[in-house]
């Protein structure tokens, strides 16, 4: 017994032993028991050097360049986003050859509609197939979704690559519920394809996974709320939060998984109810859990997911250097492929031993193979899984019974085991006469009788049979309509109209009503009414306008298997007038001294179009002919000839006779008596119609998609007038047009060679701007003296025909005027340093019907040399300010922004929401207390302070501060993913330049990434040349930097009191900087702010309570100021 104990005893201290051997030469080793020892990993694409070479020979001999995504075609041909090469290549299945089948390799946007190796890309990051064989491209810093036909042709299927401000860097959000081709995106980068061809893309930096229709091209947001966080699992995924999703995959079954890379967790989005939940992660950036439940796993800023066909979950871990893998069967997880070091080794060896630098993406193919995209080794990895053979194949259900002619069934076929390498089946049915299957067991039944379907695995080793039996369908009879509703018009208020339908059937069914309204004239999409279920129904008067209504008649009948129902085949409007105040037209003969003048007996509501008449009563008067309309008797008004075309105002309109003199010859000389109008006597030469061209694009380098005529008419006192009107029908196509170019800006050219123009009136028809504003184009008015913006939001129920009056001023002794007036002005003396007080340029009056509703205006540095010396150039721009003399008797003075005008020419870009006189005053010498806005909020007058801010968005705000204006343009690429083409090029040389924001080891600036906190730091650092002491690393370091590479930034900051940390005592440097954060660091880095006196909130979303409210008014608006005693600034009002 001793004996027995003693050996007991010696085999527990070995085995012991052993284990702290094995523990001790890996950490892992627990992890390692879940990967199959046979899984062997191998280089496919890619050597140790980065760069672009290659092509046409074995992709293990080829150069990539930090690729992205990769994809697998159903013939095995691997598909690679070759990142910042700006290609895709494709290595070939029967012989690893590696070809550019996307892509120049110049970084761009350009060759739609051409030959794919013949477009540009931008940093492409993501690749997907479809069933079909057509590639899909993430062109990321393009902002656009590209498509590769099987013909080899590439198009745009998402995106526009059109921005309007460079603070989205050419990206944004819009589109939701239109075309894909019309909406916007922001930096997308992972993609996926179902099986029914609907394409779904990661929208990272606007944190939305967008879903495109395969059946219209129709855009929606499916995941994401666009904040930058995490909520919402257990609800719909439209109303989660997620933060900068990188990767995308869709199952079989049609269940969405998301990479939530800065949430470190993958999501889940149910096919059948829209639900989200999180499957693997819990939001600590780490790495544990293997051999447990996935949820209760750390990731560490997973990239890219894939499923394979038995439902398992593959996820690039990306700072973990791992693919990890979630069951299946129990949803646990493990490690497949990595040891979690960065490096590069292992090929040829077991996965789990392999060593990786950020895996970006990863595929499984059809036989469950992994495909990795090794992005810092510039290298495409597999992972070969070892072959399982089929045991068996079951069917559900195992009988089935249809009805001929009726709907489809699919059947569910089962492979086992469950990770069977080859899972597929083959169908067929012994009588095609009563039932057809298809290839994915959709069961069609055709002609009475029975027939049996047999399901065979593709290996041709197990069978399984369903028998089908169809039987003949027999129907309700369908009704008859034998009096159809009758629409009607009524005034608002009135007797509600009684609509009503009678029916038949013979075959003693029962019939049942449900009547349905519609804003469109269609028996498609309406709106069931609730409780109108009988044959007549009282329709509503309290609402004005057009409503359509129809009712459904349905024969129910028992004892069939089918019930028909009718739609009463007319629908009827039901239109509610409002009784609205009408005006009237009226025709003065104006001294006539003969016939008659025309008579309009129309009553006009406000807006509506009246067409000036001829002169059809004879008019005549003594020594002059009839030269048309004026709507004033002295000729001072607006000329109309007879046709044309003017909205009705709130007031009734006279319109008087023009009489031009008859000439006359005195003496052997001759001379000319001129025409006259009431008392002034003048030559009147007749109108002239010219035609300008309506453009879209980019001033001066745009496209042409239409023109439109100008009437151009000099009145008696010699004043030349243009006069516009939009016609609606040219407008639709006009807009389609812009739609096609993927453009956002309709632009009337007015152009004034000659500078003669003095007054512009522009006519928008209201059916003109609905069409625009309906299909989120922007409207611009150009001309020499002025460009108007108006943005199509402002468009958006505007009930009324719109117009301008455009009238510049050119008289000196006028400008004279205008400089008195503002010499006066209290908030302008309050502003200038001296009396150094000059006009430059043209004051512009403005009158509109558009009050209250944002609009853009850019005046021109015209008839002046801007100076080119930086210094000189940068002082005399800063000393411009916008006059502006409001009609109700408001004076402002605006700081504006300096904006290219047109090629080589400046301007200064202002908002405004109500027009008057507009003027560029020169404060020479002004050296005020004055801060320019360098951040702005968003159209819904929000300012989103959690929202996270990315690189470009850091460079564009600190380059403004120092001076940079949009009109600088970088002469090289700073970066290599940053081309001189890159909108916001020019800010981020700035700060190249400067030495205050540097790219990564490989050269990129990564421009769409969020900038971190330790990022942050170490620019205020740069900038403000910190003073970095042992001691103060020692002593204020936090609890989360020790060891982190910008410990000595960080530590600088904190003990400069420009960058603190959180309660809990840690900095979180890796954490995403949030657009409050960030102004407040720049605040403290430029000495501003913060801003007290602001009586009324900016932003709706930033109230006075707000932690940062003070901060983020200093940096949100133009502002003079004083500075505070204890610190900060009062807003001068």
């Amino acid at each position: 017994m001793k004996k027995l104990l003693k050996r007991v005893i010696s085999l527990l201290l070995i085995f012991l032993m052993v284990t702290n051997v094995i523990s001790q030469f890996s950490p892992d080793w627990r992890v390692q028991t879940y990967a199959t020892s046979s899984d062997i990993i191998t280089t496919v694409a890619g050597t140790d050097t980065q760069g672009y070479f290659g092509d046409d020979a074995p992709a293990i001999n080829a150069n990539l360049n930090s690729p992205h995504g990769v994809a697998v075609d159903s013939q095995g041909n691997l598909y690679i986003a070759d990142t910042y090469n700006h290609r895709i290549r494709k290595v070939s299945a029967t012989d690893g050859v590696i070809s550019t089948v996307v892509g120049t390799g110049t970084s761009g946007y350009s060759g739609d509609g051409e030959a794919a190796t013949l477009a540009n890309l931008s940093s492409p990051n993501g690749v997907a197939l479809d069933s079909s064989g057509n590639l899909y491209i993430a062109d990321t810093m393009n902002h656009v979704i590209r498509k590769v036909a099987t013909d080899g042709k590439i198009s745009t299927v998402a995106g526009t690559n059109t921005g309007d401000d460079l603070d989205d860097y050419y990206g944004g959000y819009s589109g939701d519920g239109g075309l894909a081709t019309s909406a916007e995106l922001r930096a997308p980068r992972g993609l996926a394809v179902d099986n029914l061809s609907n394409l779904y893309i990661a929208d990272s930096s606007n944190n939305r996974i967008r879903k495109v229709s395969a059946t219209d091209g129709v855009i929606t947001t499916v995941a994401g709320t666009g904040s930058y966080s995490y909520s919402g699992d257990g609800g719909l995924a439209n109303q989660a939060g997620l933060n900068f999703p990188r990767g995308v995959a869709v199952d079989s079954h049609g269940n969405l998984y998301i990479a939530d890379r800065s949430n470190h967790r993958i999501r889940k989005v149910s096919a059948t109810d829209g639900v989200i939940t999180t499957v693997a992660g819990t939001g600590t950036p780490d790495y544990s859990g293997d051999g447990e439940a996935a949820t209760s796993a750390n990731l560490k800023s997973p990239h890219g997911v894939a499923v394979d066909s038995h439902g398992n979950l593959y996820i690039a871990d990306t700072e973990n250097n791992r693919i990890r893998k979630v069951s299946a069967a129990d949803g646990v997880i493990s490690t497949v492929a990595g040891t979690g070091i960065y490096g590069y080794s292992g090929d040829e060896g077991t996965a789990t031993l392999a060593q990786f630098r950020s895996i970006y993406g990863v595929i499984v193919d059809s036989n469950g193979n992994l495909y990795i995209t090794d992005s810092n080794n510039n290298r495409i990895r597999k992972v070969t899984v070892p072959t399982v053979s089929v045991t068996g194949v079951t069917v559900d259900p195992s009988t089935l019974t249809l009805i001929e002619g009726g709907a489809p069934v699919s059947l569910t076929a089962t492979v086992s085991p469950i990770d069977a390498t080859n899972k597929g089946v083959v169908w067929s049915s012994s009588n095609t006469a009563i039932a057809t299957v298809s290839s994915s067991g959709e069961v069609t039944p055709v002609g009475v009788g029975t027939a049996t379907i047999t399901v065979t695995t593709q290996d041709g080793s197990n069978t399984g049979t369903v028998e089908v039996t169809v039987n003949a369908l027999v129907n309700a009879e369908t009704p008859t309509i034998v009096t159809q509703p009758i629409g009607t018009t009524v005034n608002e208020g009135a007797t509600s109209p009684v609509l009503s339908v009678v029916a038949s059937v013979s075959d003693g069914g029962t019939l049942s009503y449900q009547w349905n309204s519609n804003s469109t004239n269609s028996t498609i999409g309406g709106t069931i009414i609730t409780g109108a279920t009988s044959a007549s129904y009282s329709a509503p008067t309290s609402t004005v306008g057009t409503m359509y209504y129809y009712v459904v008649v349905t024969n129910t009948k028992s004892g069939v298997n089918g019930t028909t129902t009718e739609t009463a085949s007319n629908v009827v409007a039901v239109v509610v007038s409002p009784t609205l105040p009408a005006y009237t037209v009226t025709y003065n003969g104006n001294g006539n001294t003969g016939g008659s003048v025309p008579i309009d007996s129309e009553l006009y509501e406000q807006g509506a179009p009246v067409t000036v008449q001829s002169n059809n009563g004879s008019l005549a008067k003594t020594g002059y002919t009839f030269a048309g309309w004026n709507t004033a008797a002295d000729g001072s008004g607006t000329n109309y000839v007879a046709g044309a075309t003017f909205p009705i105002g709130t007031a009734n309109v006279t319109l008087y006779a023009k009489w031009t003199a008859i000439p006359s010859s005195s003496g052997s000389g001759g001379s000319v008596t001129p025409s006259q109008t009431g008392s002034q006597v003048t030559t009147i030469p007749a109108p002239q119609v010219i035609t300008v061209p309506v453009q879209t694009g980019n001033v001066g380098s745009g496209s042409t998609v239409s023109e439109t005529p100008i009437t151009r008419t000099i009145d008696p006192e010699g004043k030349v007038k243009d006069e516009v009107t939009l016609n609606q029908e040219k407008m639709k196509d006009t807009v389609q047009s812009i739609i096609e170019a993927n453009q956002s800006t309709a632009r009337i050219m007015i152009q004034d060679t000659k500078d003669e123009v003095g007054q512009v009136n522009i006519n928008v028809p209201k059916e003109a701007t609905k069409e625009i504003g309906d299909k989120n184009i922007n409207l611009e008015i150009f001309t020499e003296n002025v460009r108007i913006i108006i943005p199509h939001g402002s468009m958006d129920n505007f009930l009324n025909d719109l117009f301008f009056r455009v009238i510049p001023i050119k008289e000196e002794s006028q400008r004279k005027e205008v400089e008195s007036r503002a010499r006066v002005e209290q908030i302008v003396k309050e502003v200038a340093n001296n009396d150094n007080i000059a006009v430059i340029s043209r004051p512009m009056t403005i009158e509109t019907n558009m009050q209250g509703r944002p609009t853009t205006l850019v005046l021109p540095l015209r008839d002046l040399e801007v100076p080119t010396n930086d210094a000189e150039r940068s002082k005399f721009l800063n000393e411009l300010f916008i006059f502006i003399e409001h009609s109700d008797g408001e004076k402002r003075l605006e700081k504006g922004k300096n904006v290219e005008y047109k090629e080589g020419q400046l301007g200064i870009e202002f908002g405004v929401n109500k027009f008057s006189t507009f003027t560029i005053l020169h404060l020479e010498g002004f050296a005020q207390n004055f801060h320019q806005a360098y951040i702005k909020g968003f159209t819904d007058g929000s300012f989103k302070p959690n929202e996270q801010i990315t690189r470009t968005q850091m460079a564009l705000m600190l380059a403004r501060i120092l001076g940079y204006d949009e009109t600088q343009k970088a002469t090289k690429a700073p970066f290599r993913d940053v081309s001189v083409a890159h909108p916001t090029s020019g800010a981020i040389a700035c700060m190249q330049e400067k030495g205050l924001m540097t790219g990564d080891d490989n050269g990129n600036f990564n421009p769409s990434e969020q900038i971190t906190r330790a990022q942050m730091a170490v620019v205020v650092a740069r900038y403000k040349q910190l003073s970095i002491k042992e001691q103060t690393i020692n002593n204020n370091a936090f609890s989360d930097i020790i060891g982190h590479w910008a410990i000595k930034e960080i530590a600088a900051n904190k003990d400069a009191g420009i960058i603190t940390g959180f309660t809990d005592g840690t900095f979180r440097p890796q954490s995403a900087l949030t657009r409050a954060q960030a102004v407040k660091i720049i605040n403290r880095m430029f000495d501003r702010g913060p801003l007290f006196g602001v009586a009324t909130p900016r932003f709706k979303d930033v109230p006075a309570t707000h932690w940062a409210f003070e901060e983020i008014e200093e940096a949100a608006q133009d502002h003079f100021f004083t500075s505070r005693a204890e610190g900060g600034e009062n807003l001068v009002k």
